[in-house]
């Protein structure tokens, strides 16, 4: 996530999910809108019905790490909403799943 802002108000959460399209997987769904910034703004969101506080936090991680190698396109926000499959699946599974719903949405930049 390097070079990303974290999105954070709950006034850009509104907005997204108010105007954002949606994508999903067993695994993962992700909400993404473009903005005015020249940033791209990233959350992570891992309800409790998942899991304990442990194995949120490892989700968490888990997408952080698969963001931290990806270069995302410019001016959007986008929300990554855990699913029930994303706490049993293995990493390479999630990785595929999670790039995959990125390519088919535009938000990865092609080089």
């Amino acid at each position: 996530m390097k070079g990303e802002v974290c999105l954070k108000r709950s006034e850009d959460f509104v907005r997204l999910y108010r105007i954002g399209s949606y994508s999903s997987c067993p695994f993962v769904a992700i909400k993404s809108a473009p903005n005015n910034l020249e940033t791209t703004r990233l959350a992570i969101s891992v309800s409790k019905k998942i899991g304990s506080a442990v194995v949120r936090n490892r989700i968490k991680r888990r997408f952080r790490e698969i963001f931290r190698g990806i270069k995302l396109s410019q001016s959007y926000d986008i929300v990554v909403l855990a699913r029930r499959g994303s706490a049993v699946v293995n990493f390479s599974e999630l990785k595929g799943s999670t790039v995959d719903l990125l390519n088919k949405k535009g938000l990865i930049e092609q080089i």
